[in-house]
C-alpha cells in the first residue's frame, strides 16, 4: 500500500442464512461490521459489537474485491515496494476462492491471477525498462511447508524448512526456489496446478487425510 497507508483491512462478507446471518449487521458506510450477541440476562437486550475497517464488500463479485484489496497492491509493487494480501478466516469462509478463485471458469479468477494479469500488461506498456518476475507458491499446514509448483517426474512432497542466513530469511530446500512466470495466457494454468498438489487434493485422492489452508 502507500506510505501513508501501508495497512488496509477489508472485510469480504459470505451470504449466510439463519440465525448466523440475523447476528450479523453490515453498516450502510460500507466500512462497518456489527455483531449481535444474544444475552443472557434478564433483560434479554443483544450485545452489540461494532467494528470498522477500511472497507466492507457485501455480495461482492471477484472483480469488486481485486479493484478494492488488490489493484492499489499492484500499484505499490509497481512503485518498488513489497506489498502482501493476507486472507485470513475460518475453514469454508471462502479465503481460497477469493485468492485463486474458480479454476474452471475465468471470469470466477481470485486476486493472484488477477493481480499477476495486471502486473504483465503494465510491464508489457513499459518497454523502457526490463522486468523479471517470478513465481512461488508454498503450503504451510500443521507447521510443515510444502512447494505446490514441485513439478518434476516422480518428485516427493518434500518437507520444507525456513532458515536465516545473514539477516535473510530463506527457504532451505533447491527445489522451492521461484520459477519464472509464464506469459499471461497461461497464469490461470500455473495456479491450478498448486491446488492439484495441496493437502486437500491429496485426501480426495486417498492420500493424507489433511485439509490444507
Amino acid at each position: 500500500m502507500s506510505m501513508r497507508q501501508p495497512v488496509r483491512v477489508v472485510i469480504r462478507n459470505r451470504p449466510v442464512s439463519g440465525s448466523i446471518g440475523e447476528a450479523v449487521e453490515l453498516g450502510a458506510d460500507g466500512r462497518t461490521v456489527s455483531v449481535l450477541q444474544a444475552s443472557h440476562s434478564s433483560s434479554g437486550a443483544a450485545k452489540r459489537m461494532s467494528f470498522k475497517c477500511d472497507a466492507v464488500l457485501a455480495n461482492a463479485s471477484q472483480e469488486r474485491v481485486f479493484e478494492e484489496a488488490g489493484r492499489p497492491l499492484c500499484e505499490t509493487v509497481l512503485q518498488g515496494y513489497n506489498a502482501t494480501a493476507l486472507c485470513y478466516g475460518q475453514t469454508g469462509a471462502g479465503k481460497s476462492f477469493t485468492m485463486v478463485g474458480d479454476g474452471q471458469d475465468y471470469h470466477q479468477r481470485g486476486l493472484l491471477p488477477r493481480a499477476l494479469a495486471r502486473i504483465f500488461r503494465e510491464v508489457g506498456s513499459r518497454p523502457e525498462y526490463l522486468y523479471t518476475i517470478r513465481l512461488q507458491c508454498l503450503e504451510i499446514y500443521n507447521e510443515s511447508m510444502y512447494d505446490l509448483l514441485a513439478t518434476m517426474p516422480g518428485a516427493e512432497r518434500t518437507d520444507l524448512s525456513i532458515t536465516e542466513i545473514g539477516g535473510s530469511v530463506e527457504v532451505s530446500h533447491p527445489f522451492a526456489m521461484p520459477r519464472c512466470a509464464p506469459p499471461t495466457a497461461h497464469i490461470v494454468t500455473t495456479f491450478k496446478r498448486p491446488g492439484a498438489n495441496s493437502d486437500i487434493s491429496i485426501a480426495e485422492s486417498g492420500g493424507s487425510p489433511k485439509r490444507g489452508h
